[in-house]
């Protein structure tokens, strides 16, 4: 009788519901678990199981310390590709200002950017990587070298910094933390180095220690913050001294001892590093803002055996203490909890602590000495009301920031208009950049006067201003600038600075990262000869007139773009579905600005499609082609993004002529190119 009961009670794996099958895999290894989703059809078939958020992207964030992207943290395939690119795809990409030497190297050689690049990507004899080249500025994304770095899980930039956390939690620096210092205090470093502790404690390269692995890291202008395992503050000022703990006279912080909650008061949860100060989350105090280190010793290496310092004017932003638990009050829970909620994250700015809480809702609180007298925080307005005009995120640094709201609207704004918003309410407003609306943005990183937007197909958008023209935006640099709709100097402009002009903004410009996208750019300014006058005519327009670069560079954006999809279209995806060039993050900072880029080397070791005549693309035609040649029709993504078909660039290409939006053609006599420019959005 009872085994007539026990085969009555058993039940089988398949029949349990969804949500006991999510509490369970968790559990289980990446292998474990793929043959788990391949046992049968029901699971197999099964997405939700197969691409589990909460699966993928904790092993994925567990195995190489990846930092939360909360737009996208619900899309369980992209992080599964990631995780299965991680490990031997992932490459650091630099551009912009490299005075600090941040993009790696220590001797200055004549040598041209592209053999730098060559070098530096593997096309030369390994045996000449060894050799240190930089350039002091370069206007296109350089691989980094990350020799004895490996698997690089995230990248930020400081003043003059490139650093790295790598999976097993050790931080690696490029660069200088602090460009203004004398080279007597501060030297240029080549290679990539790690981020030293004081004597006697285990560096993570060596082994696992939670008090000295990072689990998180942030960069201000000239200093290091790092979040370790065990809940301990560190901070660098300098790469060549030891690292210092960070305690604080008035506050208790805890660290937590293996298996333990990350629940418990006093233990911090998240470093935000912002221009010259820092801050952190306490449970149990909230936000708590301080000023970086500052003392001699530290820059001049004299602090050896010292391991702590107390920071000084600490200050606890109020109101965001709170976290929704079942213990809390019911009544506290009420006042607070509907009033402001939970902090979910927040940005260090100039002089402002910029948060957002699980209510969708966007705070401000001033932290300078001037503003001793703002005890409340401002609501920062956004037309809240619908459950998916929320604000999901927030992000920016130093005078610039970016909300993030759930129906994939951003809007940017500046700490100016902060000042404004608790003066005059009325008149504030946020801007919306026509080209990061509904593009599926999920991160932005500011530089001083540049940023770039990092979108779900792993493309990344440059807007703003190119200070001094060296090449923060990554469009291309010098003359080729022009051809990405950036005006300068060089149009007779008493500023200095490069800026994207802002028809460009209707539907963005895009890092590029393959050479050979660079050499079809340089082959449209026109060749030299009597045969070539006309396409040399053209490109003089470009120079002397902004409606015309404005109208050249959409054209070439939507052949840029076009390269891409029809080569996916043509070569037929990969079995991870990511394209060649992937971008998993990007920084900025200063004059530059970096990214991780999962690169799938099959993909682009394969060269420009003309290379191999044998591929067509889904019409049938061959995948190469002029710009005569007949059109291709690109996917619905595409179409929808660009508003307009292109065929593929091909090398040798020249400026065609275009009609131009006032409906003048461009200089010559040949067939004028069938393409019409999209209708320019104002903002």
């Amino acid at each position: 009788m009872a085994s007539s009961e026990q085969e009555q009670t058993r039940i089988s794996l398949t029949s349990l519901p969804l949500d006991v099958l999510l509490l369970i895999v968790p559990y289980l290894t990446a292998q474990e678990f793929l043959s788990l989703s391949s046992t049968c059809h029901t699971f197999r078939d099964d997405l939700e199981l197969r691409y589990s958020a909460t699966y993928w992207s904790s092993l994925t964030r567990r195995t190489f310390r990846v930092p939360n992207q909360p737009v996208v943290q619900a899309d369980g395939q992209r992080w599964m590709r990631l995780y299965r690119r991680m490990r031997t795809h992932s490459k650091i990409y630099a551009w912009g200002n490299n005075d600090g030497g941040c993009f790696g190297g220590t001797e200055l050689q004549e040598v041209t950017a592209p053999a730098i690049r060559r070098v530096l990507r593997g096309r030369a004899p390994r045996r000449m990587v060894s050799v240190h080249l930089r350039t002091n500025h370069e206007g296109w994304p350089l691989e980094c070298s990350t020799a004895g770095v490996g698997v690089v899980s995230d990248l930020q930039c400081g003043g003059w910094s490139l650093v790295m956390l790598n999976s097993k939690g050790c931080l690696y620096m490029n660069g200088k933390l602090f460009g203004l210092a004398s080279p007597s205090q501060q030297h240029t470093q080549g290679d990539p180095i790690p981020l030293s502790y004081p004597h006697g404690f285990v560096a993570p390269s060596e082994r696992h220690d939670p008090s000295t692995a990072i689990e998180q890291f942030s960069v201000g202008r000239a200093h290091v913050l790092g979040l370790a395992d065990s809940g301990r503050i560190w901070t660098w000022n300098d790469a060549n001294a030891h690292a210092l703990q960070v305690k604080f006279l008035t506050i208790d912080l805890r660290e937590r001892a293996d298996g333990e909650s990350a629940g418990k008061e006093g233990l911090v949860t998240k470093v935000v590093a912002g221009w010259d100060k820092s801050s952190a989350y306490v449970r149990g105090k909230g936000i708590v803002v301080w000023g970086i280190v500052d003392n001699d010793s530290v820059i001049l290496g004299a602090n050896e055996g010292v391991d702590t310092t107390l920071a000084e004017d600490v200050q606890i932003i109020p109101d965001t203490a709170f976290r929704r638990t079942k213990k809390r009050s019911r009544d506290e829970a009420n006042e607070l909890g509907s009033r402001v909620g939970e902090v979910r994250n927040w940005i260090v700015l100039g002089h402002t602590v910029v948060f957002v809480t699980d209510l969708g809702r966007v705070f401000a609180f001033p932290f300078s000495a001037a503003e001793t007298a703002v005890t409340t925080l401002t609501e920062i307005p956004f037309g809240r009301g619908a459950s998916d005009t929320e604000a999901v995120d927030v992000q920016g640094s130093h005078q610039n920031f970016a909300i993030l709201l759930r129906n994939g609207e951003v809007l940017t704004c500046d700490e100016d208009k902060l000042q404004h918003l608790r003066t005059s309410p009325s008149n504030f407003e946020l801007s919306r950049v026509p080209s990061l609306q509904h593009t599926n943005v999920i991160s932005l990183a500011f530089g001083d006067y540049h940023y770039h937007a990092l979108h779900a197909n792993g493309t990344i958008t440059s807007h703003g201003k190119e200070a001094g023209l060296r090449g923060a935006l990554g469009l291309g640099g010098h003359i080729i600038n022009m051809l990405r709709g950036i005006a300068g100097a060089t149009d007779g402009e008493f500023d200095l600075d490069g800026r994207l002009l802002p028809e460009c903004e209707t539907t963005g410009r895009v890092v590029c990262f393959e050479d050979e996208k660079l050499e079809w750019l340089q082959g449209l300014r026109g060749l030299q000869g009597a045969s070539h006058s006309e396409e040399r005519a053209r490109f003089k327009a470009v120079v002397d007139r902004l409606d015309v670069r404005a109208a050249v560079s959409e054209w070439a954006e939507s052949r840029l773009r076009s390269w891409d999809n029809l080569e996916a279209n043509a070569l037929g995806a990969d079995d991870d579905g990511l394209p060649p060039y992937f971008a998993l993050s990007v920084a900025a900072a200063g004059w530059h600005s970096g990214a991780i880029v999962l690169v799938n080397d099959k993909k682009s070791d394969r060269g420009p499609l003309s290379a191999h005549p044998d591929i067509t693309d889904e019409t049938g035609y061959a995948a190469t082609g002029t710009s005569h040649s007949l059109q291709r029709p690109l996917d619905a993504a595409a179409q929808w993004f660009l508003g307009t078909p292109s065929s593929r660039p091909t090398p040798g290409e020249t400026l065609p002529r275009l009609r131009l939006p006032d409906g003048q053609v461009m200089p010559g006599e040949g067939p004028v190119e069938d393409w019409v420019c999209p209708e320019w959005k104002s903002w």
